[in-house]
């Protein structure tokens, strides 16, 4: 890994630290808020099920909540996956933590 792409992967760990946090359902809750995915989420399952269709480019989704605007949303896996692909927009695997929603959000992307 180069260096300018190992600052790069620490940056968006820490911002996706930063805004998620110890991940408990306020947090999740919020994700799903900021995502616009629509309904009443009163666990953590819910989130993940809701999530299992939803294409979202972490790099973009972290850039779009600081700036105030609505994340763009994918419309399959293998759209995600070429865009990620394309502009180089990676969130590093070997970083998400353990029950992460990014384990949901990164999980097929792997494949492109």
């Amino acid at each position: 890994m180069t260096k300018s792409k190992s600052k790069s992967h620490r940056k968006v760990v820490s911002q996706w630290d930063e805004y998620f946090g110890t991940g408990d359902l306020q947090a999740w809750q919020q994700l799903m808020d900021d995502l616009g995915i629509p309904g009443t989420f009163r666990s953590k399952t819910q989130c993940r099920k809701a999530l299992r269709n939803v294409w979202v480019n972490i790099v973009d989704f972290l850039h779009d909540v600081r700036e105030g605007r609505q994340p763009h949303l994918f419309e399959s896996q293998a759209e995600l996956g070429r865009y990620t692909r394309k502009h180089k927009k990676f969130y590093p695997k070997r970083e998400i933590p353990k029950d992460s929603p990014l384990k949901s959000l990164l999980a097929m992307v792997r494949s492109y």
